[in-house]
């Protein structure tokens, strides 16, 4: 465990040197703002990780569960990570 908690530090230490500050808008995939702020951030990849890590508990799993495939792990974290490592800081518009 400490061991994956020290992955996680590393990995959201390299992304947020890495992720501009840019805010732009878009149509970013369903159920990646998952602390419903409206906006898809690194704050969503910290709400899965505090989780994960056992820091925090949320209340609907489900909602952190980004990729739907029944477990909230790692590969949802790094699907946000990724997101918006490519993308920026997201507003999310409605269609």
């Amino acid at each position: 465990i400490m061991k994956c908690k020290r992955i996680f530090a590393s990995i959201s230490a390299a992304a947020i040197m890495t992720v501009s500050s840019m805010n732009v808008s878009a149509v970013a995939p369903e159920g990646y703002d998952v602390n419903n702020d409206g906006r898809v951030n690194i704050a969503d990849a910290v709400a899965i990780s505090m989780c994960l890590s056992g820091a925090s508990r949320a209340s609907d799993n489900t909602a952190l569960d980004v990729n739907n495939n029944g477990v909230v792990d790692h590969l949802d974290y790094m699907s946000i990570m990724a997101y918006v490592s490519m993308v920026g800081d997201v507003t999310i518009t409605m269609q």
